[in-house]
């Protein structure tokens, strides 16, 4: 994804900000419905970094559960808008607490 994404932490005064990339064991047309519907999947990203504790993103095993959990996210995003989800995993490229 081109843009990173920047959210508060649930209940702390820091915020994390996230360079997301994802892949899909399906064609192209899974990648065409993520750009299409880019707005509602980074809103949908957006809501689950939202949801995160401080305590979540500052060990390995936390920052490997949301991966999963946006993984999730957007799958469910691209579920409802196009009837199929299909991203397998999600990659940090960046991660910064501050």
């Amino acid at each position: 994804m081109e843009k990173d994404f920047t959210s508060n932490l649930q209940d702390s005064a820091h915020f994390v900000q996230v360079g997301v990339a994802v892949s899909t064991p399906y064609d192209d047309t899974v990648i065409t419905n993520l750009k299409t519907n880019d707005i509602a999947v980074r809103s949908a990203i957006l809501m689950a970094l939202g949801d995160t504790t401080e305590e979540q993103v500052m060990s390995s095993e936390g920052k490997r559960q949301l991966q999963v959990r946006l993984a999730k996210a957007i799958n469910d995003t691209l579920k409802q808008k196009e009837g199929f989800g299909g991203i397998g995993n999600v990659y940090f490229t960046s991660f910064v607490v501050q």
